[in-house]
């Protein structure tokens, strides 16, 4: 288990490098359509309100790689943005994953797609 320093009041934003679309045994909830998806995974176990966030785009090959959007991570005291790697793999753009941690509640806003989800309180 991992323990984050006690008392921090802003949320943690790390980009991990990798899309994780391949990881075996998470569950992904999807928003979104069928050319462009935000998946949100949220560990409910957590002490701390957590979730993985990535998303992708269709583009066909040949096109311009889209530019993909910030992911928005917004709380009380104010709100960090984070602009995650793109990869191209075929006819679809990955993002990188997102590890968001929240020391309390928070909403993820994803403005591409113009969706927020609730994390923790």
């Amino acid at each position: 288990m991992v323990t984050l320093r006690e008392g921090r009041s802003r949320p943690l934003v790390i980009g991990l490098g990798e899309s994780l679309a391949k990881v075996e045994g998470v569950e992904w909830r999807e928003y979104g359509t069928r050319s462009h998806m935000l998946l949100v995974h949220k560990f409910e176990e957590a002490t701390e309100p957590t979730a993985i966030v990535r998303y992708w785009i269709f583009s066909p090959e040949g096109t311009e790689t889209p530019k993909g959007g910030e992911i928005v991570v917004k709380w009380a005291g104010g709100e960090v943005r984070c602009a995650p790697r793109l990869e191209r793999k075929g006819f679809y753009v990955y993002s990188e994953a997102v590890l968001v941690v929240c020391p309390s509640g928070c909403t993820i806003r994803y403005p591409a797609l113009n969706v927020e989800v609730e994390l923790g309180e």
